[in-house]
């Protein structure tokens, strides 16, 4: 409702003569470790999650573990593949785990009952196999020459399709993402269209210049660690034929990363770190966990399920705190009107009390994002002239903090 030059003029005096920002302090949340499931006889190589288990790939097999209770995971199960049957990468669809099996090709793995996990399927005669995925009835591998596809709509006897060999080695992992495949190399990545499964079309190599260890992507920006460049390489994807390098940050970065939503988590040399990604691209680091250097992460809930050099797998707690309000709504009672204004104002001057839908941001710490008009992620007097200006039919609606969006 439009309000009159006198009242607008009595909120605007106030507004100057209220303080002319508000400190926000930085308070970023710690990675805790929660949980440990000791495994120092297997040298783990990878790991997923899902529902209330882990998957745990080692040099001979792989272990899954009951997570229902975080704080006290507990082995449940093992399947044996055999000495030096490498647990390269797991990949879970479903009732099945397909499982990247090094020189001895892959297999598909029922766990349907993870207490009693059962092969289904199994084929070497396609050669090593360092990386997999799965979509609809097909499967992807990498080989160490090759982008191998084949068809499991019947898992107890996948058929190879196709295969087309690059120039180079793909020693870790593929990713796919609608008709595209991203494959990791020694140095390089690699995107292929897989449209047509029968006919895979080379789209671009990208040399990053150093070893890549791990990869991850998060709509249209890759990540990468390399232990050689000791660093988080990003390039943005958007335009597949040339990918463009966006930046590098930090240092002793070479473990492996998992990405929920903003949040990167990324293991190096002493441990795990987080970094928040803003919305303009930044990476910045918010906390961090000292201990063993993490190799492959998964997120699942609230935590981070890390595979360690120390050996056996760290639960890491996380929480990701809801954040429920209305973008200028102060006062938390809707509608948005010249009270929330008010609000704001006594507030700033230090008679009233704090906006009511306050959020704990990672990377904003205490911030008051319903008072936030502007959506500028600060809550200041310029928010207050915002709203003014709203109310008068002036200016734009009131916004929110791409950084602290309502969730």
């Amino acid at each position: 409702m439009p309000i009159s030059s006198k009242s607008f003029r009595n909120i605007f005096i106030n507004a100057m003569m209220a303080f002319l920002c508000l400190t926000v302090y930085g308070i970023a949340q710690e990675i805790q470790l929660v949980g440990h499931l000791d495994l120092h006889s297997q040298d783990l190589m990878s790991i997923a999650t899902s529902g209330n288990y882990a998957y745990l790939g080692s040099l001979t097999g792989m272990t899954i573990a009951d997570i229902s209770d975080p704080t006290h995971p507990d082995s449940v199960a093992y399947f044996n593949m055999g000495n030096d049957h490498w647990v390269q990468d797991i990949y879970l669809n479903g009732n099945y785990a397909y499982i990247a099996n090094f020189e001895y090709g892959f297999k598909i793995i029922d766990i349907s009952n993870p207490l009693s996990p059962t092969l289904v399927g199994a084929d070497s005669s396609f050669g090593y196999c360092y990386g997999i995925s799965a979509r609809g009835n097909y499967l992807y591998l990498t080989s160490g020459d090759s982008l191998i596809i084949a068809d499991i709509t019947n898992p107890a006897h996948p058929e190879l399709i196709t295969r087309i060999s690059y120039n180079g080695i793909a020693d870790r992992q593929i990713f796919i993402v609608d008709s595209l495949a991203y494959i990791q190399g020694e140095g390089s990545f690699d995107i292929y269209g897989i449209r047509d499964v029968f006919h895979p079309r080379y789209i671009s190599r990208t040399n990053v210049g150093n070893n890549i260890d791990w990869m991850a992507l998060r709509d249209t920006v890759l990540y990468l660690t390399s232990s050689l460049d000791s660093g988080l390489i990003y390039y943005s994807v958007a335009n597949p034929v040339h990918p463009c390098r966006l930046g590098r940050t930090g240092t002793n970065l070479s473990g492996g990363i998992a990405i929920f939503d903003t949040f990167l988590f990324v293991g190096y040399e002493n441990g795990l770190k987080l970094f928040r990604i803003t919305h303009s691209g930044q990476l910045l680091e918010r906390a961090r966990h000292n201990g063993y250097e993490e190799g492959a992460l998964s997120i699942l809930g609230d935590h981070i399920y890390g595979i360690s050099q120390g050996g056996g797998m760290g639960v890491f707690d996380f929480p990701i705190i809801p954040c429920h309000y209305s973008p200028g709504n102060a006062n938390g009672l809707l509608p948005f009107n010249s009270i929330d204004i008010m609000y704001d104002v006594n507030f700033l001057r230090g008679r009233g009390p704090a906006p009511p839908d306050s959020c704990s941001c990672p990377y904003l710490g205490i911030f008051y994002s319903s008072a936030d008009a502007n959506g500028n992620c600060e809550f200041n007097s310029l928010d207050i002239t915002y709203s003014v200006n709203y109310l008068k039919g002036i200016g734009p609606a009131p916004v929110s903090c791409p950084d602290c969006p309502p969730r």
